[in-house]
């Protein structure tokens, strides 16, 4: 800092210097010039140079002095290293305060001289170690000491003294020795005992008893074995005896064969032998069927059933069954009284329905239309029942657009399409000005309706009608629907107009004082509305009565007049109205 405060001394007289010979300098060519230091550098900041005239003492121009880049360094401080840490010489720039820091490594040079783990003797069965040592200086373990393996038990010369369990005549003694180090114990078996005296015993042959048997002996038979008695430890519960003595077997030797059983046209006969000792049939044959049935064969009888006559030398046991037009028949079953051999029970086949040409009529006296399915059934002429039935399909309709009203400008106009066979509309069409008028028929099915008596098959397949202009689809309802008005409560009038599924018509709704009448058409799921609105007005229909109070996205549709959409089932017995649109919900005009 004493240098950096000289060197500004000197810039300050330098420049009093310049200024005094100012005056001269212009005049001056500036012949010998030389370098003065301005602001010396330092170890990292540059310093200042001026070239300045030795003549008039003018400064033509300044540069940069580099920094010297050489710090002036405090005294080092030292922290020696030890075994297991590193040490470390630090100094730092006075000028600029840059501080150095160099390592001095760890020596490496551990002294392990003290005791981490004291030494752990060995057991007969436990490992013990030698100790363990650590550095003295820095605390590092030493390797990890070396163990001492367990030496073992020694049970040499040890006696089998100690009695862990006394020996009987069933189970086995234990005896143990132990260890000279420690109480674990060598275990071994001292082997069974003896029986208690006095096994009991009985003699069969003499029936005496020395003591008694637990299981008397059993003489065997011709089929059974038998056994010798049983006899038991009084002490152990050990047994002896109870040998097995076979069967002797049946004796049949110079036996008689005797009828058990006499043959006859439906069994065998049967002929067995008797045991001479035990009486039980030991021995059979069979004796063939005799030939022929027993006389009389059929049981005797005489009837007439449905014109069969059975003679008096049969009677039957199912009685003959004439046949029906569908139901088979048979002839009568007859059976042996001895052996219940059967004969008879041939089918007779059913004849069939017989129906006439002028037995057919229409079921249920529905009869085929262009929309309308029809049935045609027969009556057989023999049993009186209905033996056929005859779908006949739907014709289908013939129609041809006609031009109800005349659209203008100013005014929309209707076709419609109606059937050439029944009458009906089965299709409109809004025309606008302008919009070419709708031609030519539309034949959904047959010119005619077939004979129904002379049809092959009662499988038919439903005509669907279609028309020539307009979009249709399948409704499942037909329910009607209700015009009225409301503001904010359609007030439900009396003897509204009932809309079906496929109604073309006008209805009136009151709008306010005054009544509009709307063109409505609902065709297989469809509906168009032609009306002329105000434009604060909106076309509503309503799910139900309870939704003109609580109108929801839900349960109230904004229809837009003149357009063809879809009506969902849910609306088929809506309630139609005029409101101001200002009045429905928010949730509501969302789908204008």
């Amino acid at each position: 800092m004493k240098h950096t405060k000289l060197l500004v001394v000197a810039l300050l007289v330098a420049l009093l210097a310049c200024l005094c010979m100012s005056a001269m300098a212009d005049e001056c060519l500036h012949p010998t010039r030389t370098q003065l230091v301005l602001l010396s550098p330092t170890c990292v900041t540059k310093g200042v140079g001026v070239v300045q005239c030795t003549t008039c003492g003018k400064q033509l121009d300044t540069y940069d002095i580099p920094a010297t880049g050489i710090h002036t360094w405090t005294a080092p401080e030292t922290k020696e290293p030890d075994c297991g840490h590193d040490g470390y010489t630090k100094r730092s720039c006075t000028v600029c305060g840059y501080a150095e820091t160099t390592v001095i490594p760890a020596s490496g040079k551990h002294d392990f001289s003290a005791i981490y783990a004291p030494k752990v003797e060995p057991t007969c069965i436990e490992a013990g170690a030698k100790p363990w040592y650590m550095c003295s200086v820095c605390g590092k373990l030493g390797p990890k000491p070396e163990v001492i393996p367990a030496y073992g038990h020694d049970f040499d010369g040890q006696p089998y003294s100690i009695v862990i369990r006394p020996a009987n005549c069933i189970t086995e003694g234990l005896v143990a020795r132990k260890c000279k180090y420690c109480d674990e114990l060598d275990i071994i078996s001292a082997g069974l005992g003896k029986h208690a005296d006095g096994w009991y015993n009985y003699d069969p042959k003499t029936a005496t008893m020395g003591g008694g048997y637990t299981l008397p002996y059993k003489k065997n038979t011709c089929t059974t074995a038998g056994c010798t008695a049983v006899y038991q430890c009084p002490i152990c519960g050990a047994t002896k005896g109870g040998e097995a003595i076979a069967p002797s077997g049946h004796d049949v030797n110079g036996v008689e064969w005797t009828v058990k059983r006499g043959a006859t046209c439906a069994v065998d006969g049967i002929l067995v032998r008797y045991c001479k000792k035990c009486n039980a049939e030991v021995e059979s044959q069979n004796v063939g069927k005799i030939s022929g049935h027993s006389d009389p064969v059929f049981v005797a009888g005489k009837t007439t059933v449905s014109g069969i006559t059975v003679s008096a030398t049969e009677g039957y046991i199912i009685p003959p069954k004439a046949p029906t037009c569908t139901t088979n028949g048979c002839t009568a079953v007859y059976q042996c009284k001895v052996c219940g051999a059967t004969k008879g029970g041939d089918v007779i086949p059913a004849p069939g329905h017989k129906i006439a040409e002028s037995a057919w009529s229409w079921k249920n006296g529905v009869v085929a239309d262009c929309t309308t399915t029809g049935v045609r059934q027969g009556t057989c002429s023999v049993c009186g029942k209905v033996a056929s039935e005859v779908t006949v399909p739907a014709y289908g309709h013939s129609a041809v657009w006609q031009v109800s009203e005349v659209a203008t400008p100013t005014k929309t106009g209707m076709a419609i399409l109606k059937c050439t066979r029944c009458g009906n509309t089965i299709g409109m069409q809004i025309l606008k000005y302008g919009d070419a008028t709708p031609s030519g028929a539309v034949n959904t099915g047959a010119a005619a309706a077939p004979a129904a008596s002379t049809a092959k098959s009662s499988k038919t397949s439903s005509t669907k009608s279609s028309s020539a202009k307009t979009t249709t689809t399948k409704t499942t309802s037909t329910s009607s629907s209700k015009a009225a008005t409301t503001e904010k409560k359609v007030e439900v009038a009396s003897a509204l107009p009932t809309l079906t599924a496929d109604m073309n018509g006008k209805i009136t709704v009151k709008n306010g004082d005054k009544d509009i009448e709307l063109s409505v058409m609902v065709n297989s799921g469809k509906i168009v509305v032609v009306a002329d609105l105000a434009e604060d007005e909106s076309l509503v229909l309503y799910k139900d009565e309870a939704a003109i109070d609580a109108p929801t996205a839900e349960n109230t549709m904004v229809l837009k007049a003149n357009d063809l959409v879809d009506l969902p089932d849910e609306f088929a017995s809506a309630i139609v109205a005029i409101v101001k649109t200002a009045s429905l919900p928010e949730a509501v005009r969302a789908s204008l």
